[in-house]
């Protein structure tokens, strides 16, 4: 809903050199700068608008006055909506529409969130609970390495045995080809765009909105990886997260793990 965002995204990007991480992150860094003088120059805005207004309802009506009126409320109605849609995006809670939103029910629902996703106590196997920080990461960590460590089971090739090929010579062939900008672009059009942000903090809706400005460094950075095998190392972090399964779960059981990585890591690997 800010104007200047697409000018700033696109100045910082076309001064930029170097690979497509190194753009995003001074891009980050351009964002936060440009979020702060933002945030100063909203502050008192609300108050001023609002004053304004009084003002202007007390004087004598008419064509001009009136006007003016309108278009005051218009910019105080713009200034609100702005915080609702900030805090909606803050709390997440993507199932109210535009202008049903309450700032007060917003601020309590971040707190209540915070609270709620914060695991403060566990449970461990021998009924004994852990409180402090450290020992709830460490417990956390060794019971989901446990978890999915193989147990090595052995060669099973032998499986296969007996089963012929089915992959025709032409489809081979398509199987074979190079991968396409087209299929990139359709890899991102089909990403939920407001999913949980990822480990750079840039979600799905970033590079679809904005695609004509940072599309080509994409395009180029996934196709080298898919085409010609380029190290994405730098890319290949990923950040596990745990999603209650029950209300107020005090067992690592009650669980579900979730891995949140990168939005062009994941047009890599939804493109193949």
């Amino acid at each position: 809903m800010e104007e200047s965002v697409e000018q700033e995204i696109k100045v910082s990007w076309e001064s930029s050199i170097g690979t497509l991480i190194e753009k995003l992150e001074r891009l980050i860094f351009s964002l936060k700068r440009w979020a702060s003088t933002i945030k100063k120059g909203k502050e008192g805005l609300k108050r001023k608008l609002t004053k304004e207004l009084e003002m202007l309802m007390e004087k004598k009506r008419d064509d001009e006055m009136m006007a003016k009126i309108i278009d005051t409320k218009g910019h105080l109605n713009m200034a609100i909506d702005k915080d609702e849609m900030y805090w909606e995006q803050r709390v997440r809670a993507n199932w109210l529409q535009l202008g049903d939103k309450i700032l007060a029910f917003f601020h309590k629902y971040t707190s209540v969130c915070r609270r709620i996703n914060t695991i403060s106590t566990l449970e461990l196997d021998e009924g004994r609970e852990i409180t402090d920080d450290s020992n709830i990461k460490e417990a956390a960590t060794l019971f989901f390495q446990k978890l999915f460590t193989s147990n090595e089971v052995g060669d099973l090739s032998h499986l296969l045995t007996g089963i012929e090929n089915n992959i025709s010579s032409d489809l081979n062939t398509s199987l074979l080809s190079s991968y396409t900008a087209e299929e990139v672009q359709s890899a991102l059009k089909g990403m939920g765009p407001i999913k949980v942000p990822k480990l750079d903090g840039f979600l799905a809706l970033f590079f679809q909105r904005y695609w004509h400005i940072i599309g080509k460094d994409v395009e180029t950075f996934c196709l080298e990886i898919l085409n010609n095998d380029q190290n994405f190392n730098s890319l290949n972090l990923t950040d596990i997260v745990l999603i209650p399964k029950t209300p107020n779960p005090t067992n690592l059981v009650n669980y579900r793990p979730i891995c949140l990585c990168t939005v062009i890591y994941k047009i890599v690997a939804k493109t193949i």
